[in-house]
């Protein structure tokens, strides 16, 4: 377990210790173990990921632990949980995305076949615990963590550093107010004194810096700085800087400014930030090859799992486009449920880089419906069959022009990611996203969707957005 520990050091053997799984992930879980494992999910889950430590039978990466499930219901089937970093402040350091069927076979070269886990005698079967709720995004600093408390991500910039700062007249001004105001103009939110836009940027490429040991910081840990990839009307590199925060409890870091090499209106802090580095801080690297950023159509039409993508994701996609696919007596009433529904998919994500899902009412609406469409297959396939015919039309269109396909970078997986624009409702008007990777085999999959906003923060990162279709 030492390389495990080494590369995420909060992860410990007990698994509710530092990984948050909840009832829905619980819930993928339960088809696919023997009867005796089922109401035991949490052990089974918990009991695994130690068997898993012991035989290695877990592969990782910067930004995913993926480890076997035991207790199967075919030994020959191989079932696996997939654990991320939490990008939530105040929650366990990771969380559980995925329990089930390895279908990509993500573990084929370590899994240990047919194995169960014994389950305590005493152990009574219990309901999936509900999870926490997600926080709401502060649109204030973080509040002061009890000293020795485990970090939430060991690579997010709200526990790395206090994005304020102090003027000379008293007032704390936020961080991004101040680098929005030496950048190069652009939009940097969704209206008037929204900087979500810029929020989420920053915050990722603070994320890639950090993955790849980039973020500076001097031996005595007296000064540290970042490359922001963003440049000033000049086009000069704009600068990072951080000193240790005196505040005991908080995190360790506190933003001192953004600065250019040779800065006339920050002049001190740009004096310092030279005489400490006897290099500056290089920009984030997120890709190797240009052929990385570009959709490549004739590699034909990305194979998709659609069951994550319109079953999980119901709520990213235009409950119009949803209710005018339920047509037919069997769906009346959970068409007009869904005529009914009240949720703006962009509302949930603003602010938060990494996305999020309806709660509340609505949260439990489309609960609703994903229910109804996973026991009417029929009008799943009503919708697969529209989408795909929009996904087919992205892709005569990304063949037309390469602006089409636009490049994106998630750092939870570190990796490029292709957009195409789905146009469900009008053929010339995109409504979401369709995320595309390459697998192993240089083959396009659409792995999931992004609202447009979604779509536009992760395509930020790279540079900012020139597709027709894509913009704020």
């Amino acid at each position: 377990m030492a390389p495990l520990i080494e590369e995420h050091p909060e992860v410990t053997e007990e698994l509710t210790e530092f990984a948050q799984v909840s009832r829905k992930t619980q819930g993928f879980l339960t088809p696919c173990l023997m009867e005796s494992a089922k109401g035991h999910e949490a052990v089974v889950l918990g009991l695994s990921w130690k068997k898993a430590l012991e035989t290695g039978a877990f592969v990782s990466t910067p930004g995913t632990i993926t480890f076997q499930v035991h207790s199967s219901t075919d030994p020959a089937t191989v079932l696996c949980a997939v654990l991320k970093p939490n990008a939530h402040e105040g929650g366990m350091p990771w969380y559980m995305t995925y329990a089930g069927e390895d279908k990509h076979g993500v573990l084929a070269n370590v899994a240990v076949p047919g194995t169960t886990v014994d389950i305590p005698e005493d152990a009574e079967p219990v309901p999936a615990p509900t999870p926490a709720p997600a926080p709401v995004p502060a649109a204030t600093p973080a509040s002061p963590k009890p000293a020795g408390a485990a970090p939430t991500n060991t690579r997010d910039l709200r526990n790395y550093a206090f994005m304020w700062i102090s003027k000379s007249d008293g007032h704390h001004v936020n961080a991004l107010e101040e680098i929005a105001s030496r950048a190069l103009p652009e939009p940097w939110g969704f209206g008037e004194g929204d900087y979500s836009i810029l929020q989420s940027y920053i915050t990722q490429t603070f994320y890639k810096l950090r993955l790849d040991g980039m973020v500076l910081e001097n031996k005595g840990r007296t000064f540290a700085a970042m490359n922001s990839g963003l440049v000033t009307p000049r086009y000069e590199d704009l600068y990072l800087c951080f000193v240790p925060n005196t505040m005991s409890g908080k995190q360790p870091w506190t933003y001192a400014g953004v600065c250019t090499q040779f800065d006339n209106s920050n002049k001190k802090l740009s004096a310092k930030l030279c005489a400490t580095f006897p290099e500056m801080p290089q920009r984030a690297r997120f890709f190797n090859d240009v052929s990385d950023i570009v959709f490549d159509a004739s590699l034909g039409t990305p194979l998709c799992n659609w069951e994550h993508i319109i079953i999980e994701n119901v709520d990213r996609i235009p409950t119009d486009f949803i209710a005018s696919q339920l047509y037919g007596r069997q769906a009346a009433e959970i068409r007009e449920l869904v005529e009914s529904i009240d949720y703006d998919p962009d509302r949930g994500s603003d602010g938060d880089p990494f996305g999020d899902h309806a709660k509340g009412l609505a949260g439990e609406q489309f609960d609703e419906l994903r229910a109804f469409l996973t026991e009417n297959p029929s009008y799943f396939n009503r919708i697969k069959a529209a989408m795909d015919g929009a996904l087919d039309r992205a892709c005569v269109r990304a063949a037309y022009s390469f602006r089409t396909g636009v490049p994106s970078f998630y750092p939870a997986i570190n990796d490029i990611q292709i957009l195409l624009p789905l146009c469900l409702m009008d053929e010339d008007v995109p409504d979401c996203a369709l995320v595309t990777n390459k697998d192993e085999h240089g083959r396009y999959e659409g792995r999931t969707i992004l609202t447009l906003r979604m779509a536009y923060k992760n395509a930020r990162l790279l540079c900012r957005p020139e597709s027709e279709w894509l913009s704020v």
